[in-house]
């Protein structure tokens, strides 16, 4: 029964994710390249996880993570340990990963994250994106957990270092939503009372070059 539950939410997510409009329909390219993808397992699962969303988006782009010589052999680290833990593990993190796989595959192919540059570019900055790979992080800490039951040292290790960090790092800088004040309750009823023709600028959180401008019908 939990495989037909798993197989029936995939199928719905797969299908929503695959009829929503794609990357064909914004005016930048996928920018589809290897060292892109590593770059964004690295940043949107790894780092995101591990250190905190908060901290993967400052990390520097033209620093030293910021090289693909080191963002590739991390990710490759990450997916081994990632096939030890969902060989080794319960069959329910193996089909819940599966899943999760589905999810994130589905999003590199048919993303639809920026209009200002190549779509792989923008996943590669979370938080941008991040709704694509967020099972797969949540797979990601469970096979964290595996990992820690291994009685080989080097796997136990590994485990609990990727444990205390997302500890330490992870949770107190990841898994808090800042407090944004938008002022929207206020501005939404000047705009409900303004008269026809009245041009409105929203700014966005997080900002960005192109604030929602509204004009009054």
């Amino acid at each position: 029964w939990r495989g037909a539950v798993l197989l029936t939410c995939a199928v719905v997510q797969g299908a929503l994710v695959l009829s929503r409009p794609n990357h064909a329909a914004l005016p930048t390219p996928l920018g589809a390249t290897p060292a892109w993808a590593a770059q964004i397992l690295f940043r949107q699962v790894l780092a995101g996880v591990e250190f905190g969303y908060s901290t993967a988006a400052k990390l520097p782009y033209g620093g030293f993570f910021g090289r693909d010589a080191v963002a590739i052999p991390l990710s490759l680290l990450a997916v081994m340990l990632f096939a030890i833990a969902l060989r080794r593990g319960p069959a329910l993190l193996a089909q819940f990963s599966l899943f999760a796989l589905l999810i994130a595959l589905a999003g590199l192919v048919q993303p639809h994250a920026s209009t200002e540059m190549p779509q792989w570019h923008a996943l590669a900055r979370p938080p941008c994106g991040n709704r694509y790979f967020t099972l797969l992080s949540v797979a990601w800490m469970g096979a964290v957990l595996v990992l820690l039951r291994q009685r080989e040292r080097a796997l136990w290790g590994a485990g609990a270092v990727l444990l205390g960090l997302l500890l330490v790092f992870g949770i107190p800088r990841g898994w808090r939503v800042p407090n944004w004040h938008t002022d929207f309750a206020d501005r939404a009823r000047a705009w409900a009372a303004a008269p026809a023709g009245t041009v409105m600028r929203f700014d966005l959180i997080p900002p960005s070059d192109h604030p929602m401008v509204l004009v009054h019908p």
